[in-house]
């Protein structure tokens, strides 16, 4: 399952700001995900990226193996390898 959920860093917001704001978007977004797909992967791409992939595996309970974060610019070669395996 991939999570994209969270805001932009708007200007003159601190990286603190930006973190408390997407934390509880991310609480909501995870603790629904695993609700009603308990045996999902999550994959996060959300910022800040570390510290929102840290707290999906802190909510979710999954081992870490199940819990990736993934940078915005892999997404379009990630896609491509997919088509081209398929």
């Amino acid at each position: 399952m991939v999570i994209t959920a969270g805001i932009p860093r708007k200007p003159g917001m601190s990286r603190d700001d930006l973190l408390n704001t997407n934390y509880n978007i991310m609480k909501s977004v995870v603790t629904e995900a695993i609700k009603y797909s308990p045996g999902c992967i999550l994959i996060i791409v959300s910022n800040p990226l570390d510290a929102m992939a840290q707290t999906a595996y802190k909510l979710s309970g999954f081992p870490r193996n199940r819990v990736i974060g993934m940078r915005a610019c892999w997404i379009p070669l990630a896609s491509g390898l997919s088509l081209r395996m398929s």
